[in-house]
């Protein structure tokens, strides 16, 4: 959730929840970049389960194409996991601050739809395994994206 708002929440009656996979994604980003340049960072996928397996790994990234202007942010250019490319969908968040994330699925079946800031790209990294096991070796994915030769020095996006 960005910006301020208050969650919405209401308590639900106690239930059995099965045990499921822990995906969680860790960054590496360089603290700057030169504008009109391409930056590469790392993002490394790991399942935290202690038991679990998890199925059909997938990173969302959001990129900040737009900033504080047109086009004055970064655009997704390429991933890659062992120098083989990575399948990439790129998605845009409409008007509204929302994107479909096609890869993720809702309890009905439903593409998941994601909140983010209109104009930003939706990035949805699928990664090259089927699945995940707990104790696995992190799966780093090289990500490059260009820095808009429209960007703000000194500003951060």
């Amino acid at each position: 959730m960005r910006g301020r708002g208050r969650w919405n929440l209401e308590a639900m009656e106690p239930r059995i929840v099965p045990a499921s996979a822990i995906p969680t994604v860790g960054l590496v980003v360089p603290p700057q970049a030169l504008i009109g340049s391409t930056v590469q960072f790392t993002a490394s996928f790991q399942n935290s389960s202690a038991t679990q397996t998890g199925y059909g790994p997938i990173i969302d990234l959001e990129l900040p194409t737009v900033g504080t202007g047109t086009n004055n942010g970064l655009s997704f250019t390429g991933a890659t996991y062992l120098g083989s490319p990575v399948k990439a969908t790129v998605e845009t968040f409409d008007a509204t601050g929302h994107a479909t994330n096609p890869m993720a699925f809702d309890s009905s079946g439903n593409p998941v739809v994601i909140t983010g800031i209109p104009g930003d790209q939706l990035v949805i990294l699928t990664l090259p395994s089927g699945s995940v096991t707990p104790g696995q070796p992190t799966t780093d994915v090289t990500t490059n994206a260009s820095v808009s030769n429209q960007a703000t020095l000194g500003t951060p996006h």
